[in-house]
């Protein structure tokens, strides 16, 4: 069963974010789990509040689809969820939208082939019209040569797999999405993930898999947006201007390397969890990391280039090695649980920074740690911050 996306640019989003916090005390409809006993309860909380919102708000899509997700997951109601799916597919219909429409018949469609196969083989074909081929697999899928990807949505269904093997291109010429609800679905790379062409996002909302030694995943252009959680090994190569962005879920990064002039970046609702099996301080390294919001915990990391601090958490047993330029900025508070040693110059510019107990900021000896705005003050060299409770 699909579930409720990205909120929309509507006027209804400040109602619908104030129904999120209430009831499921989540902000963001990508948060809601309808494997989780708790938040289908919540629904009951939620149902008339989502009503009163679709009245008021006749324009807005995605209330629809919330409302489906609870009929589905809560009520068991495939009917009224099909009804829902289908009034979010007539709103996005009517404003032009598209994109909109494909993903909500193609979400309708996921829902009637089970009942009606005819009606649910029709909605995937206006689907793909709309935006493109769409791809549907429920099986294994090897590459042992080469695939050019440059138009379509791929979806995975709970038996479908994909393996792209050793020394094999995968290359994908566009901005893409491909996706899954099922945990039992994945994408193995063992080989070159390549996104070519594109300056916005391939999407991948499936659980991800780069292979030790052998799994390389570049990004030439735009960037690649990871959204299901994985375990990340290999090389991950991020030219100028590029972007991998973990946007939500639990991302394991053991023997991994991310290097390049582009950016790592770990959001709001991500974790990067470094997991060295022994605790050496050379199995991840990152060029330029941001944290914007999400956190990184685990064993050690280097950051050789740039760390862009701005929100989010440092947890975890280990040290953050930061060798290069270190940015501290934005105003919301960096929590730091964990060892952090300046090896390069770290400039703190906004925003507190809040050290649990046991975490240790080391200034270490030859290098600089510099204040802007009105922080008093500067770190003498060779010294250290150890928070005592």
């Amino acid at each position: 069963m699909p579930r409720p996306s990205e909120l929309g640019n509507s006027a209804g989003d400040g109602a619908l974010i104030a129904v999120l916090q209430r009831c499921w005390k989540v902000s963001d409809t990508r948060q809601l789990n309808g494997s989780n006993p708790a938040h289908r309860d919540a629904f009951d909380c939620a149902r008339q509040a989502l009503l009163d919102i679709v009245k008021n708000y006749p324009g807005y899509a995605l209330v629809h689809r919330v409302l489906a997700w609870g009929y589905f997951y809560k009520d068991n109601d495939a009917g009224k969820a099909i009804n829902e799916y289908r009034a979010a597919a007539n709103v996005y219909k009517a404003q032009g939208n598209k994109a909109g429409e494909s993903e909500a018949r193609m979400r309708l469609a996921l829902l009637l082939v089970s009942g009606n196969l005819q009606q649910g083989c029709a909605e995937l074909v206006t689907a793909a019209n709309l935006k493109g081929d769409v791809k549907f697999l429920d099986r294994a899928f090897w590459n042992f040569g080469t695939v050019n990807w440059t138009q379509g949505t791929i979806y995975l269904d709970e038996h479908a797999e994909i393996h792209n093997v050793k020394d094999r291109l995968l290359d994908v010429q566009g901005d893409l999405l491909i996706w899954t609800e099922s945990q039992k679905s994945k994408f193995d790379n063992s080989g070159i993930l390549r996104k070519s062409a594109g300056r916005g996002n391939l999407v991948i909302d499936v659980p991800f898999t780069n292979s030790k030694d052998q799994g390389v995943v570049e990004v030439q252009v735009g960037e690649i947006k990871f959204k299901h959680g994985g375990e990340l090994q290999g090389k991950f190569n991020i030219a100028s201007g590029a972007k991998v962005r973990f946007v939500e879920n639990r991302y394991r990064a053991l023997e991994a390397a991310f290097t390049g002039d582009g950016v790592v970046e770990v959001l709001e609702n991500a974790s990067l969890v470094l997991d060295e099996l022994g605790g050496t301080i050379d199995k991840v390294d990152i060029d330029n990391l941001v944290l914007s919001g999400g956190t990184l915990t685990g064993d050690g990391v280097r950051i050789a280039k740039h760390l862009d601090w701005r929100a989010g958490t440092m947890a975890g047993s280990g040290t953050t090695y930061a060798n290069g330029a270190t940015t501290f900025r934005g105003a919301e508070t960096k929590l730091l649980k964990r060892k952090f040693d300046n090896a390069g110059t770290a400039t703190w510019a906004g925003g507190d920074i809040e050290m649990e107990r046991g975490a240790v900021f080391n200034n270490l000896e030859g290098h600089q740690r510099r204040f802007a705005g009105n922080v008093p003050g500067i770190l003498p060299v060779g010294l250290s911050m150890i928070a005592l409770s």
